[in-house]
């Protein structure tokens, strides 16, 4: 017959809670670092997402009457040859520009939304969503990562999404990587909720100011599942970015909306993000 001592001891084993499989810095992607985004086996290259064209197609939103030194001085938003809503859009690019590193990431957050609006990126089969809230539990204590983009675009007709996070340039810098590994964990949250069973494709684009990388994602469903269980030990997912960030950390190579030939490219992009979404 087993001592009361021993039936005590069992009992105190029986109350050992098991040691957490997630570091803390991994449950909020807001917290991601470049550790978390290696330890996730996520791997990111610098490439082309879609071919640059020799002349891009006339678009309203390339605002060609603004010359690329017009934003640092007064524009005549009333008198611009252009419709309303780009009206909007220069006045929220404006902003964006004139405040810099003072500017509340509100200010960030309207610009892009009318971007994607004017864009038609909430036009059916599309939708926008903002502060979506995204959640993945993982391993057998079901430990949750909780991810919250500014922006989701989902499509009806497909399980392809875009994430969207963007930011100020006061809060994005080369110490924290320009916020690229917040991105990473927003691309493994949503990916999770894609619900993969074949392999499948999504996008993310990161906004610092008027600086914008776009990513394209490569996910397989072996990828989703042993990640599900905890740090994968034998799957990737990839993701190819443009453009590179640069080698100086001082400033962030991207593309930026007040530079006409980066307004071709970026309304190009959104344009091709939108067709894939819509198919």
């Amino acid at each position: 017959m087993a001592s009361s001592s021993s039936k005590r001891a069992r009992k105190e084993i029986d109350y050992i809670e098991s040691e957490p499989l997630l570091a803390a810095n991994v449950h909020k992607t807001s917290d991601w670092t470049t550790k978390i985004t290696h330890d996730m086996h996520i791997r990111v290259h610098d490439q082309e997402i879609f071919a640059l064209l020799a002349e891009y197609p006339d678009r309203e939103v390339h605002l060609e009457c603004i010359a690329d030194d017009a934003w640092r001085s007064y524009i005549d938003i009333d008198n611009l040859p252009v419709g309303a809503e780009y009206k909007s859009l220069v006045d929220e690019v404006k902003t964006v520009y004139d405040a810099n590193n003072n500017l509340s990431e509100y200010y960030v957050d309207t610009f892009v939304s009318t971007l994607f609006h004017v864009m038609k990126m909430n036009d059916y089969p599309l939708s926008i969503n903002a502060q979506h809230v995204l959640k993945v539990d993982i391993g057998e204590q079901e430990e949750p990562i909780v991810s919250v983009p500014e922006f989701i675009i989902r499509s009806r007709k497909s399980k392809m999404l875009v994430v969207v996070e963007d930011e100020n340039a006061s809060n994005a810098k080369y110490v924290n990587q320009w916020k690229e590994n917040q991105v990473m964990g927003d691309i493994f949250v949503a990916a999770h909720n894609m619900k993969v069973t074949a392999p499948s494709e999504m996008y993310a684009i990161r906004i610092i100011g008027t600086l914008f990388t776009f990513y394209k994602v490569f996910i397989s469903p072996e990828y989703i599942m042993e990640s599900l269980l905890g740090y994968p030990q034998e799957q990737y997912t990839d993701v190819h970015r443009y453009p590179p960030p640069g080698q100086t950390a001082f400033s962030l190579n991207a593309l930026d909306f007040c530079k006409l030939e980066h307004r071709k490219v970026i309304a190009h992009y959104l344009h091709m993000i939108s067709t894939e979404l819509s198919a």
